[in-house]
């Protein structure tokens, strides 16, 4: 089988490397909730602080995103409609980069105006911390969206195919809905009731039916072969894992730890989607040898 990882490279070699990385995240995640944030209040603070580890990576994470995207908007020949979602995603990274750092309020010292300090939850310069749900909605119902549903739909149905294709849409790899999944399992606990964690369990489980059926072979070779389809599963056991860890050792009122790390996971997502989107632009462009062996 010919598989390329991320949609660019032969082999699992990186994707392995990327799926490492996140993994020993969430390891380091579960330690930390399940220990480090009772014990040792300075830690704590030094990963999911305001302005700290994990916010500021996150920012990181999604502005490497937009460059790349501009780089590979102004470096190669891309066409228009290409160009369009090219740029329109630059300028949604931008935005959620700005707004995980509060647009620069705690680092220039700016004050926070009293009209909108008194309808924001953490009394800053930004949207999301606004008192409604909406914002997290659209990040969260986006993403699944962007990074599962689409992709398996693309590779499913040739009526979306021919649509995505028609107005050249960069389609995130198949591979990468791990990545966009994985996020939500730092979610479980106290910010979510059980039915939405049961819910959530139960869409993973579903995906991987469907990851068997013979209408998403197409899906299906998008992935590592052999053990791609079956890596889903780790969703649901980490979900019950953090729901156990967050329900037992987290105060009621703290969730700051599972909010921080799973925006972190989520823009790194979203950094290797950039990523394959320039080196395939790159490739187009015949600036590099796809496929190479990693």
């Amino acid at each position: 089988m010919d598989y390329r990882s991320f949609g660019v490279y032969r082999g699992t070699g990186l994707f392995k490397r990327c799926l490492i990385f996140v993994l020993a995240l969430t390891i380091l995640q579960i330690i930390l909730v399940g220990w480090v944030v009772k014990e040792y209040p300075d830690l704590n603070r030094f990963f999911f602080g305001e302005d700290w580890l994990y916010e500021y990576l996150t920012a990181v994470f999604y502005i490497g995103s937009a460059g790349m995207l501009l780089w590979a908007f102004f470096k190669f020949p891309l066409t228009k409609r290409y160009k369009f979602f090219v740029i329109a995603f630059v300028a949604l990274f931008i935005f959620v980069a700005m707004e995980e750092i509060s647009w620069g309020q705690r680092i220039l010292d700016i004050d926070t105006p009293d009209t909108i300090e008194d309808i924001n939850e953490q009394d800053e310069v930004n949207i999301h911390n606004l008192q409604t749900d909406l914002f997290h909605v659209l990040l969260w119902g986006g993403s699944l969206l962007l990074g599962v549903v689409i992709p398996l739909l693309d590779h499913t149905s040739d009526w979306v195919r021919g649509l995505t294709k028609k107005f050249e849409f960069p389609v995130i790899s198949p591979d990468l809905h791990f990545f966009f999944l994985l996020p939500l399992t730092y979610y479980v606990g106290h910010r979510w009731v059980m039915p939405k964690i049961i819910g959530f369990i139960a869409f993973t489980i579903m995906l991987f039916i469907i990851f068997q059926l013979p209408l998403a072979s197409r899906y299906v070779n998008k992935l590592p072969p052999g053990w791609g389809k079956y890596l889903i599963l780790l969703i649901p056991v980490l979900s019950i894992v953090m729901y156990d860890i967050h329900s037992y050792l987290i105060p009621l009122t703290d969730n700051k730890a599972g909010q921080e790390a799973a925006e972190m996971v989520l823009s790194f997502g979203y950094f290797l989607f950039a990523w394959s989107v320039m080196k395939k632009a790159q490739r187009r462009a015949g600036h590099e040898s796809f496929g190479s062996t990693v």
